[in-house]
């Protein structure tokens, strides 16, 4: 009986210990059911997961942290969060942000800061946390990113046909330029390479432009060989070469990263044609991790970092196991080749794998090191909830160029807008004048919480005299849900009638091609002028031609009326055949504009040679013809030397014989003179 009592009271007491651990120790009461994750705008890569790591952003760049606060998979809001974001250590000012913030319907809360312009302060590993208290448990998550030049320019090198380190070039010929940067970002970022060269006084001789360039993420090294022309006409001496990285022209071509220069010595004549040989391999994936069954799909990018068009294989493996070779053939100088890949992971096990891509070597290739990469992603039987998104588009700011402008007459309206949301948007964007479509302008892949700024040209032929009011729509996106900001209205714009006498008229008054012989393959450069020859300020495009083929296209914007203007192109004869060809320049026409005839503008003839067939420039014929000339005088000169040196000699024998010597008493071919 007293055995069956202390067992009673031992369970009793067992029971009475348990309630009261379950509702005195909040973590076993609440157990998984409460969670946050704080993550970014830096979307795919924003920190989505516990304690998951942010993508990188620059100084002066706006950062958005969000916390995202769930209870049984449930948003919860009206709920206070606490977030602490840290700046990393330094001597000067260490950065501190404490701010409470309460979620929306969503159970997301966030807040918002600018990352500091000083490097000092801002460059270096950010740390942020957010908390919150849901039934008595605190729930926490860190995050962490990294600030800097989002892609850095580390080096400029100029170099032989070698890839020898040469700091001499003559003019005439080309200088071998190589471009060491890199890409702290998770992800693949696309940049414009701008190279400039200037001469002793500081005179712009040469500028070359590269566009749609990739650089490969996580700091990666990358190398870009170029070649430049150095033109005949630039001085002799010292000279530099600056090289600049910026954004692509649709995200306005703001610098990545301050510039880098190199100094050079400019003598005359003496030409090199380097040929560089360089590609790189790199990989993207759509997830990192992903559940047994799910499809892995990665994006593999090959680019040409070299001068020389190039054929080359590509080999993919999976854990060293080799799933596809492909051939890449005829990869033209700075372009690049995606390919998409799509593994089935169903007959695959739980773990870590790697995904490696490797280029064969080419012959004299630069660069070696990034012919591989290679990313790993792992596979668990489930994955991992994914926060909510949030899609919210906003139209901010319409700015017109002027609010007053004559009938007929274009008006440039700048227009901004925002990615308020959590994800990559596409969508449109309507300007009106009124209730009339000025014009719609399609805006893909804009990353959350950036901006960008639109151009509309609004052509007024046509438009009655009147006051006007514009305004910018975005469209409704999937998901969307505050469309109030979707809309914008600047205000007024009058349009007046034009004075008597006055007309458009724009015009292209000179068009130079240098060098005007190129070899297939090199670069010439052709200089544009075009000048407004109307009465109003002018938008428009021009475009050179080669054989009806285009080279390029700039827009030109406000051209003020009597003003002249000089635009270079850069004609990349890679891809063109051996023969010569005819140079032209022309400008769209302007509302309003009568005079079409000095619209076009035809320079002359530009020959492209085969590579193996050298032709000196003209200098190099200039110096020979005057160092013919020069041998031809010293020979005349040395001739008529000779010639009087025999007349003299024979004048003195004859005058020292004969009459003269009996006159004289002597005899020059027996004595020198008179005793």
């Amino acid at each position: 009986m007293f055995t069956w009592r202390k067992n009673a009271y031992s369970l009793g007491s067992l029971i009475i210990v348990f309630i009261l651990l379950f509702w005195l120790i909040p973590p076993l009461r609440a157990g998984v059911t409460g969670s946050i994750d704080i993550f970014t705008q830096r979307t795919p890569y924003s920190g989505e997961g516990l304690n998951a790591p942010s993508d990188a952003f620059a100084p002066n760049q706006k950062v958005i942290i969000y916390a995202l606060v769930l209870y049984n998979a449930q948003p919860v809001k009206n709920t206070l969060v606490n977030f602490v974001v840290e700046g990393p250590p330094n001597k000067a000012s260490n950065v501190t942000i404490q701010i409470s913030s309460e979620t929306n319907e969503s159970g997301i809360a966030q807040i918002s800061f600018r990352i500091p312009s000083n490097e000092t302060v801002a460059f270096g590993i950010w740390k942020a946390s957010g908390s919150t208290e849901l039934k008595g448990v605190i729930l926490r998550d860190y995050l962490e990113f990294k600030v800097g030049w989002i892609i850095e320019l580390l080096n400029v090198k100029t170099l032989d046909e070698n890839l020898t380190y040469c700091d001499t070039f003559g003019i005439g010929g080309y200088m071998g330029v190589e471009v060491t940067l890199k890409n702290i970002a998770m992800t693949p970022k696309n940049f414009t390479l701008c190279l400039n060269v200037f001469d002793e006084l500081m005179y712009p001789v040469s500028f070359v432009r590269i566009e749609n360039l990739i650089a490969s993420p996580n700091e990666k090294i990358m190398h870009l060989f170029i070649k430049i022309f150095l033109p005949e006409f630039m001085l002799i001496g010292s000279a530099f070469i600056n090289v600049s990285a910026y954004t692509p022209p649709t995200e306005g071509e703001i610098p990545y990263s301050p510039g880098v220069s190199a100094n050079f010595s400019v003598v005359p004549f003496g030409q090199i044609y380097p040929k560089f040989h360089d590609v790189s391999v790199f990989i993207t994936l759509s997830e990192t991790t992903l559940r047994i069954g799910q499809k892995l799909i990665a994006e593999i990018y090959v680019q040409n970092e070299g001068t020389e068009t190039e054929n080359f294989e590509i080999c993919l493996s999976l854990n060293s196991v080799i799933t596809e070779n492909r051939t890449i053939e005829n990869l033209s100088s700075y372009s690049q080749k995606r390919m998409v890949i799509e593994w089935d992971t169903s007959e695959l096990n739980e773990g870590i794998y790697s995904l490696i891509a490797n280029i064969t070597p080419l012959e004299d290739e630069a660069d070696l090191t990034d012919n591989i990469y290679k990313v790993n992603v792992e596979l668990s039987p489930e994955k991992p909830p994914q926060p909510i998104p949030i899609h919210d588009i906003a139209v901010i700011d319409v700015t017109p160029l002027t609010t007053q402008v004559y009938q007929g007459e274009a008006l440039d309206v700048y227009v901004t807008v925002k990615n308020n949301g959590t994800k990559v948007e596409s969508f449109n964007i309507t300007l009106y004048c009124d209730s009339d479509v000025i014009g719609v302008l399609p805006i893909n892949d804009l990353g959350a919480g950036e901006f960008l700024d639109l151009t509309f040209v609004w052509d007024t032929t046509g438009v009655a005299v009147g006051e006007y009011t514009l305004k910018a729509v975005a469209s409704v996106i999937e998901g969307e849900i505050n469309i109030k900001n979707n809309e914008f209205i600047d205000g007024v714009v009058e349009i007046i009638a034009v004075p008597v006498g006055y007309v458009h008229d724009i015009a292209v008054v000179e068009v130079e091609a240098s060098p005007r012989i190129v070899k297939k393959g090199d670069i010439t450069h052709i200089v544009v002028t075009v000048v407004n020859e109307g009465n109003f300020s002018e938008s428009f495009d021009l475009t050179v031609f080669y054989d009806g083929k285009a080279v390029g296209t700039s827009r030109v914007s406000l051209l003020e009326a009597g003003q002249k203007r000089l635009f270079s192109f850069s004609w990349n004869t890679s891809d063109v055949a051996v023969g010569v060809y005819t140079i032209k320049a022309e400008v769209s026409h302007v509302a309003g504009e009568e005079d079409l005839a000095d619209n076009v503008f035809v320079d002359g003839k530009v020959e492209v040679v085969a590579v193996e067939e050298y032709r000196p420039p003209w200098p190099l014929w200039l110096l020979l013809f005057v160092i013919g000339l020069l041998a031809l005088l010293g020979l005349t000169v040395l001739g008529i030397i000779l010639y009087r040196r025999r007349r003299l000699k024979k004048f003195r024998r004859a005058f020292f014989t004969g009459w003269n010597a009996w006159f004289y008493r002597y005899d020059l071919l027996k004595i020198e003179g008179p005793e």
